[in-house]
């Protein structure tokens, strides 16, 4: 049995949870904002971050190399190069936003005038952007890795309420919003 440790909130364990949805696994809760938590992580990983895999006697540190060992397996498709970058610039958004909400959540001020609050910035509004036009394009129309992968990000940010999609990123929302509505992702709500 393959185990899945995250948590429920995390958007990096939703994507794996979400992708998994079809499939046998079990997830084990670990909240990395308690004591306890960051002791059961450590103790096993010691980037100290979710999600992690163990199967197999394996355990498998980040959602990029779960994904990686799930394809070796032979239960996803392998990612093209283009989707590659495609995640990259997901990953980007996704490590962003969460440096924000751990920079807030330790009572650091993010000046908007400083180096790292601009670059955020920039980063955010370049990538969705980016995100933007590649919907337009047609992308992100398969429920797959890649359209999880946007989804999570998209709905943790919003719970988190580290981001709100309006103009001029209609289809991310419009993406998002539908998204939503698909049993799997009402199943893995970080709001339940």
């Amino acid at each position: 049995m393959i185990k899945l440790y995250g948590s429920k909130t995390s958007p990096y364990a939703r994507r794996l949870r979400l992708l998994l949805s079809d499939h046998p696994y079990e997830l084990v809760e670990c909240d990395l904002f308690s004591d306890e938590g960051r002791k059961k992580v450590t103790a096993v990983n010691p980037i100290a971050k979710i999600p992690f895999l163990e199967a197999e006697d394996r355990i498998i540190f980040d959602s990029r190399n779960i994904y990686e060992y799930l394809v070796s397996k032979k239960l996803f498709p392998a990612l093209s190069w283009d989707e590659l970058n495609q995640l990259a610039v997901i990953d980007g958004l996704n490590d962003t936003l969460i440096h924000i909400l751990l920079l807030k959540r330790s009572d650091v001020i993010l000046s908007p005038q400083s180096f790292l609050g601009k670059s955020y910035k920039a980063r955010i509004e370049n990538t969705l952007t980016y995100l933007e036009a590649l919907l337009k394009q047609g992308a992100f129309s398969n429920w797959n890795y890649l359209s999880i992968c946007l989804f999570s990000v998209l709905d943790w940010a919003e719970f988190r309420e580290l981001l709100k999609l309006e103009s001029p990123y209609l289809e991310l929302r419009r993406f998002l919003l539908t998204s939503r509505d698909l049993p799997q992702a009402k199943l893995t709500d970080p709001r339940n």
